[in-house]
C-alpha cells in the first residue's frame, strides 16, 4: 500500500506530534491486515487442536478472539470517519485493542496447550511465534504496543511450557523465553528505524517547502526586472520555464507543459533556421546560445525576443543549457526604423549626383526629416568617423545617457569613452566592417559616465556608406541597458548570496559542497566542513539591538573570509551560523584533521578579538563543529548535519572551542533535545522537588538547611541535578526554574516561622549566574519576599566566585540593595576560582562556604589542609563567617574544628531529605 505524503503543518505545536500523528497513521494503516491473520490462525489453531481439546473451550476462545476483532475493527471505522479527534486518544485506543488481542492469545496459551502431546505443542507454538513475528511488522511503530503484545502472547506459553517439567519441554521453554528476547530487540530496532524514517520525511518537507519559497522569490525577482529564465536537457526533452517566460511567450503560467515543440511552435516561421542553426552550434561545441527571434502570441502580435543560454554539464554528466529571454520589441522598432530612414538616405546620396538642381529642395526636406528623426530617436545615435575614431554627430539622446553634452562628445573619441575590458572586441569588429568583413555587429559593453561610473549599454553599430563607396564612418546606436544588468545580477545575488554580509547563501554553499566532493575524488584529498555559531549572540541582539548584532555579522563574515584562501568557501546558512569549506587538506586522514584542527583554532582566536560596534567595544566567542570528508562518500545534507551535531558538542564542552564530529553526538544530541522539552513540562507536571540538607554547628544544633532541586521523572526516575541543570543553563530554563525555588524557600520560611523550633532556621537557596545577571533580579527577589511576607534574615543567597567577579560593580549594586532589605550571602565553592582578596573585601558577603573538593581528602592530604586553614583564618580576618560543606566523618569535622570552623553540611549530619523527612529528623 502506497504511504501518503507527510502533509508539513506550520501550526504544529512541534515535531513531535507530527511524529505522532505519522506513527498513529501506521499503526492503523497495519491494522486490516492484521484483524484478518488474528482470525485466520485462531480458526486454524481451533481446528487443530479440535481433537486434543475440549469443544466448549476452543469455542469460547473463537468467540473471544471474535469479539476482540470486532473492537478493532469498529475502532478503524470509527477512525476513518472522526480522524480529527486527539491523536493520542486513538493511539490509546488502539493500544487496548491491542493489550485485549495479546491477553486473549496469551490464555489460549494456557487453555489450549494439549499437555502430554507433542505434536500439538508444537503447532501451537508455531502459531503463537508466527502471529508474534507478524505482530512485529504491524506495531513496530509504537514500542508500547509492541512490547505489550509480544509479552503476553509469549509469556503464557513459555511459562506453560516450564510448568510441564519434562525435557522437551523445559528446552521448549527456555527457547521461547530466548525467541522473545530476540524478537523484542528486533522490533524495538525496528521502531527505532521507522521513526528515524518519518524524521527524514518531514525534514525533506521542510526543505522542499523552503526551496518551493525561494523560487517564488525569484520569480517576484524575474518579474520585475522582465527577464524570463529556462532550462532545457536536448537529450531527455526535459525544459522547464519561468514564470516570466511563459509571459513573454503570451502564456499563462504552468496552464501548459514547457517543450521544445511548444517553444518552436510560437517562433516566427522565417526564424526558425537561425534559432535551430544557433542551438546546434551552441550544443557543438559553442558554449553560448545568443539569438534574436520573433515569437507569435496566441492572439496574433508579434515580438522581438532576445535569447540567451549557456552549454553546462551537471554532476551526472548530462549536457543542459540554461539561459534568459527578454522582449526587445520596443528595440528593434526604433531599429529597424532606423534602418529604413538610413536606406532612404543610401538611395537619395547615389541618385544625388544626377538629380542635384532637380531634387534640391527635396533633398533638403529629406535632410530635415533625417535631422528630426536623428536628434529625437528614443535611443542614442552617433555618427564616427572610422579612421580617427571621433565623433561627428551625436543625438541628444546619446548625450543623455553618457551624462555629456553634445558639444563635450565631440571633442572625445570613442576610446575615450569605452570601458577597457571590452574595448579591444569593440574595435576589432569596427576594423571588419571597415573592411566590409561583416555588415554590422552588436554587443553589450561598458561606456564610463560623466560622472565616473560605469553604464551597460547595448551597441550597435553599422557602416555608413555613400555612393557605393568604402565606409569612412560608422553609426553608432546605444541603448542604455544598465537596470537590466542590475536586474540580472539582483536575481542572481538573491538566489546565492546572503543579503546582509554578500556571503554564499544556503543554496549556493550545498554546491560548492558538491563540487568539493568531485574535487576529493579527483585529486584524492580531504576537505573538511567547519559548522561556526557565536556564543551568546542572541544576548547581544537582545541588548544591542538587531542592528548591532548585524554589524557583528558583517563584521565576523570579514574575519572569516581574511582568515582562509580565496579556493575556501565561506557561508552564511542564516542567524549567528556560518559554514566554512576547507579543500585540499592532507591524503592521510590524521594529517587532514590536525589541518583543519588548526585552521579552526586560527577562527576561533580571530573571532575572540574585539569588535569595535558603533560606540563601544565587543568580546565574543564561537563553537566550532568540524566534520572531515572525502569524495562522495556521505550524503551533503548529512555533513552539515554531523558538522552541526559537532558544534553543539563544542557548545556543551564549554563553548569557544572546537569539536570533531562523532557518530555518538547525534544520539547524545537527540537525548538532550528530549531532556530540554520534557523539563520544559516539568514544573507544570510537578516533577520537581525540593529537598532540604542540614546545616548544624559545633554542638550538633541545627541552624538552618540548603535548599536543593530534584526532578522525580515519571519513567527516568530520580534525575541528578548534574544532569539536568547545565541544560536548563544553556536552554535559560534556569531563569524560570530560581524563581520557582525562590518562591517554594520563602514559603516554607514563612511556615516555619509560625512554630517555635523552626522559627530561627536559615534557608540557603543558590542562585545561577544567568538568574542573578538579569535586569530584574532585584525586584524579583524582593517581591517574592513581599509575596510569601518570609522574614528576609532568614534567607541566604549562595553565589559563586564566577558568577560575582564577571561584573564585580553591578554584583556589588545588586548585592548592597539586597542587603538592604535583609537578605543575606555566602560565596559558594570558595577556593575553586580566581580568588582575590581585592575583590573580596568589597563584597557584601557574610559567609563563606568552603567546597567539598578541600574536605575530601583533608585527614590524608596536608595540603587541602593548609589551604582550609589559610581560608578559615583569611575569612576571620575579613570578619566572615565559616561553613564547609561535604563533611562524611568525624575525622574531618574534628579537623574543621580544630582550625576553627564550627558550621558544618554533608552526610555525617543528614543526606539532602525532601521537606517531610527533614522535618521529622
Amino acid at each position: 500500500m502506497s504511504k501518503p505524503p507527510i502533509q508539513s503543518n506550520s501550526n504544529a505545536s512541534s515535531q513531535s506530534d507530527t511524529l505522532e500523528i505519522e506513527q498513529t497513521r501506521l499503526l492503523y494503516e497495519h491494522l486490516p491486515l492484521s484483524i484478518v491473520i488474528n482470525l485466520l490462525l485462531a480458526s486454524i489453531l481451533v481446528y487443530i487442536q479440535r481433537s486434543v481439546i475440549e469443544l466448549a473451550i476452543l469455542v469460547g476462545w473463537l468467540i473471544s478472539i471474535f469479539l476482540v476483532m470486532f473492537y478493532r475493527a469498529a475502532l478503524l471505522t470509527f477512525r476513518h470517519h472522526n480522524k480529527a479527534n486527539n491523536i493520542l486518544s486513538w493511539k490509546h485506543y488502539f493500544r487496548v485493542g491491542v493489550f485485549a488481542t495479546g491477553l486473549t492469545w496469551g490464555i489460549g496459551s494456557i487453555v489450549l496447550f494439549p499437555a502430554g502431546s507433542m505434536f500439538h505443542q508444537v503447532l501451537l507454538s508455531f502459531v503463537v511465534a508466527g502471529l508474534a513475528a507478524g505482530g512485529i511488522t504491524a506495531l513496530a511503530a509504537d514500542r508500547v504496543s509492541v512490547l505489550s503484545f509480544l509479552s503476553l502472547v509469549l509469556i503464557p506459553l513459555i511459562a506453560r511450557f516450564l510448568v510441564e517439567g519434562n525435557e522437551i519441554s523445559l528446552s521448549m521453554g527456555v527457547m521461547g523465553a530466548f525467541f522473545l528476547i530476540v524478537i523484542s530487540q528486533n522490533a524495538l530496532r525496528m521502531g527505532r528505524t521507522l521513526q528515524e524514517n518519518i524524521k527524514l520525511r518531514i525534514d525533506a518537507v521542510a526543505r522542499e517547502q523552503m526551496l518551493k519559497r525561494s523560487e517564488e522569490r525569484l520569480n517576484q525577482a524575474q518579474q520585475t526586472a522582465l527577464l524570463g529564465s529556462f532550462d532545457w536537457n536536448p537529450a531527455s526533452g526535459e525544459l522547464t520555464w519561468s514564470d516570466e517566460h511563459f509571459r513573454l511567450w503570451g502564456l499563462k503560467p504552468h496552464v501548459l507543459t514547457p517543450s521544445y515543440t511548444l517553444f518552436r511552435e510560437a517562433i516566427h516561421p522565417e526564424d526558425i533556421i537561425n534559432v535551430e542553426e544557433a542551438l546546434q552550434q551552441a550544443l557543438r561545441g559553442g558554449g553560448i546560445y545568443n539569438c534574436t527571434h520573433r515569437v507569435r502570441w496566441p492572439n496574433g502580435s508579434e515580438h522581438h525576443i532576445q535569447g540567451r543560454g549557456e552549454i553546462i554539464v551537471d554532476d551526472s554528466g548530462q549536457i543542459r543549457m540554461t539561459g534568459t529571454v527578454q522582449d526587445i520589441t520596443a528595440y528593434k522598432q526604433v531599429e529597424e526604423a532606423l534602418q529604413e530612414g538610413q536606406r532612404r538616405l543610401q538611395e537619395l546620396n547615389q541618385n544625388l549626383e544626377q538629380i542635384v538642381v532637380e531634387r534640391t529642395s527635396e533633398l533638403r526636406e529629406s535632410e530635415g526629416r533625417f535631422r528630426i528623426l536623428f536628434e529625437q530617436m528614443a535611443v542614442g545615435v552617433a555618427q564616427i568617423a572610422l579612421t580617427e575614431g571621433r565623433f561627428v554627430r551625436v543625438n541628444q539622446k546619446f548625450a543623455d545617457i553618457t551624462g555629456y553634452t553634445a558639444a563635450e562628445i565631440l571633442a572625445l573619441d570613442f576610446q575615450s569613452l569605452a570601458h577597457p575590458a571590452d574595448l579591444k572586441i569593440a574595435l576589432v569588429n569596427m576594423e571588419r566592417l571597415g573592411t566590409g568583413e561583416i555588415r554590422e555587429f552588436e554587443m553589450e559593453k561598458r561606456l564610463f559616465h560623466k560622472d565616473g561610473r560605469d553604464i551597460w549599454i547595448k551597441l550597435t553599430v553599422s557602416p555608413m556608406c555613400i555612393w557605393g563607396a568604402k565606409p569612412d564612418h560608422l553609426i553608432l546606436v546605444i541603448q542604455d541597458i544598465t537596470r537590466h544588468k542590475q536586474a540580472e545580477e539582483q536575481v542572481h545575488e538573491l538566489a546565492f548570496y546572503d543579503s546582509l554580509t554578500r556571503l554564499p547563501n544556503r543554496r549556493l554553499f550545498l554546491d560548492r559542497l558538491q563540487q568539493a566532493q568531485i574535487h576529493s575524488a579527483r585529486q584524492k584529498t580531504h576537505c573538511a566542513i567547519l559548522f561556526i555559531d557565536l556564543d551568546n549572540f542572541k544576548a547581544l541582539n537582545d541588548t544591542r539591538g538587531h542592528d548591532v548584532g548585524d554589524l557583528l555579522l558583517i563584521e565576523i563574515a570579514r574575519r572569516l573570509q581574511s582568515n582562509v584562501r580565496n579556493s575556501d568557501t565561506v557561508s552564511r546558512l542564516g542567524g549567528d551560523e556560518f559554514v566554512v569549506i576547507i579543500e585540499g587538506l592532507s591524503e592521510d586522514t590524521v594529517s587532514a584533521a590536525s589541518q583543519a584542527k588548526d585552521i579552526g583554532e586560527k577562527l576561533l582566536a580571530s573571532i575572540t578579538q574585539p569588535f569595535k560596534l558603533q560606540e563601544f567595544e565587543y568580546h565574543g566567542s564561537s563553537s566550532i563543529g568540524i566534520r572531515l570528508f572525502h569524495a562522495d562518500e556521505t550524503r551533503v545534507d548529512d555533513l552539515l548535519k554531523q558538522a552541526d551535531t559537532a558544534m553543539y558538542q563544542a557548545k556543551a564542552a564549554g563553548r569557544n572551542a572546537l569539536c570533531f564530529f562523532d557518530p555518538s553526538m547525534q544520539i547524545a544530541l537527540e537525548r538532550r533535545i528530549t531532556m530540554a522539552i520534557e523539563l520544559r513540562q516539568a514544573i507544570v507536571r510537578q516533577q520537581l522537588r525540593l529537598h532540604y540538607q542540614k546545616q548544624v554547628n559545633a554542638e550538633g544544633t541545627i541552624v538552618g538547611a540548603e535548599v536543593l532541586l530534584r526532578w522525580l521523572h515519571p519513567h527516568q526516575g530520580m534525575i541528578s541535578p548534574m544532569t539536568f541543570i547545565p541544560i536548563a543553563e544553556e536552554t535559560g530554563l534556569i531563569v524560570s526554574l530560581g524563581k520557582w525555588v525562590l518562591q517554594i524557600a520563602c514559603e516554607q520560611l514563612k511556615q516555619w516561622e509560625q512554630k517555635p523550633d523552626t522559627r530561627n532556621l536559615q534557608l540557603a537557596v543558590n542562585i545561577s549566574a544567568r538568574q542573578f545577571h538579569q535586569l530584574n533580579f532585584v525586584d524579583e527577589v524582593l517581591e517574592v519576599l513581599q509575596k510569601s511576607g518570609a522574614d528576609p534574615h532568614r534567607l541566604k543567597l549562595e553565589l559563586t566566585e564566577s558568577l560575582v567577579l564577571k561584573d564585580i560593580d553591578d554584583s556589588i549594586q545588586k548585592m548592597d540593595v539586597l542587603c538592604g532589605a535583609g537578605i543575606r550571602f555566602a560565596l559558594d565553592d570558595f577556593g575553586t576560582g580566581y580568588s582575590s582578596l581585592a575583590y573580596l573585601k568589597r563584597l557584601p558577603v557574610e559567609q563563606i562556604k568552603i567546597d567539598r573538593s578541600f574536605v575530601r581528602d583533608i585527614s590524608r592530604d596536608l595540603s587541602d589542609e593548609v589551604i582550609v586553614r589559610t581560608i578559615i583564618v583569611m575569612s576571620n580576618t575579613l570578619g566572615m563567617k565559616v561553613i564547609a560543606e561535604g563533611v562524611e566523618t568525624e575525622d574531618q569535622r574534628d579537623i574543621l574544628a580544630r582550625n576553627g570552623c564550627y558550621t558544618y553540611q554533608g552526610y555525617l549530619f543528614g543526606k539532602p531529605l525532601p521537606i517531610e523527612d527533614f522535618l521529622k529528623h
